[in-house]
């Protein structure tokens, strides 16, 4: 390729885990990405597809099948921070694009994105739409998780009617808010194309968090280095969600990871409140398990009982 354009080169940075069929489709539609945007802009995209110690051979998949993928096949599941990082490192683009490998991307996702980078100077970061499977969209991010937002979120005072439009909402805006072009506080990393800059400022992910509010620590580390995270509805990309998550693992360690997560957020941002929202994310997971119980949702009760801190 006569690579003309090398200040819009990409990086797809593709993280893998235990969902062979899954990244197959994932890593050939990001190839059809590829292909539309480097014949409109002459530049180079690279796709490096880290898998985090799959057993179910999807590295040695990707090594049959996709030669000219970059493969970071590493030995153990290292967790979603330190999978993503490792191939973060490996890319050396102006842009990078990180996906989950449930991310399926339209052929001119890519395309739309750089250009929307491009002719927009002032975004760092860039979300855009995302829709499950069935194209049906579902908000997502949401406001950076202060104690007062924390024990709100907790409490359940967002679902209470009227008081839920004051309140600045930690998982998803309101639904106008994805209508047209905004700032974001925090959005998830399924998608998450960005300027190399970002990663060269933050050093990314905190891997310390093995899963789940990884990407919220990160974005606040983004947002305190003065960068911005936007949101366009005007690009879209399918988003599955939970393949290696939700549909293989128990609630309860779900549930766990996420508490692990929300503590070690408060306890490097927000050090003096932390144990002040412990108390409260304790009691608020305590009710829930009070309210699944009387629901008759005794799997769901037990999970959030047995939740620690």
């Amino acid at each position: 390729m006569n690579n003309k354009n090398t200040d819009l080169n990409c990086t797809i940075v593709i993280l893998s885990y235990n969902v062979k069929n899954v990244t197959d489709i994932c890593i050939s539609k990001a190839l059809a990405a590829k292909k539309y945007a480097e014949s409109i802009l002459e530049n180079e995209i690279t796709i490096t597809v880290v898998d985090n110690g799959s057993p179910d051979n999807t590295a040695a998949m990707i090594r049959k099948k996709y030669k000219n993928v970059e493969l970071v096949a590493l030995k153990e599941n290292v967790g979603a921070s330190a999978g993503y990082n490792a191939g973060l490192r490996v890319a050396q683009s102006p842009f990078i694009l990180i996906i989950n490998s449930d991310t399926y991307l339209e052929e001119d996702t890519v395309l739309k994105s750089l250009q929307y980078m491009k002719s927009h100077k002032k975004t760092d970061v860039l979300m855009v739409r995302l829709v499950d499977e069935h194209q049906e969209f579902r908000p997502y991010g949401g406001h950076l998780p202060t104690p007062a937002r924390t024990i709100s979120w907790v409490l359940g005072l967002e679902s209470i009617p009227l008081i839920k439009y004051l309140l600045p909402r930690i998982y998803c805006y309101n639904r106008e808010f994805y209508s047209s072009d905004g700032y974001m506080e925090w959005a998830p990393t399924c998608y998450f194309f960005m300027r190399r800059s970002v990663f060269d400022k933050t050093n990314g992910h905190d891997e310390n968090i093995f899963l789940y509010m990884d990407d919220v620590e990160w974005c606040k580390r983004i947002r305190d280095n003065k960068f911005t995270i936007s949101f366009t509805p005007s690009i879209q990309a399918t988003h599955l969600g939970g393949e290696s998550t939700q549909k293989k693992l128990q609630s309860s360690y779900l549930l766990q990871r996420q508490t692990n997560g929300m503590m070690y957020f408060h306890k490097k941002h927000y050090p003096r409140m932390a144990p002040i929202t412990g108390i409260f994310l304790l009691a608020g997971l305590r009710a829930r398990a009070v309210f699944y119980f009387l629901l008759g949702k005794p799997d769901l009760a037990k999970a959030y009982a047995s939740v620690t801190i």
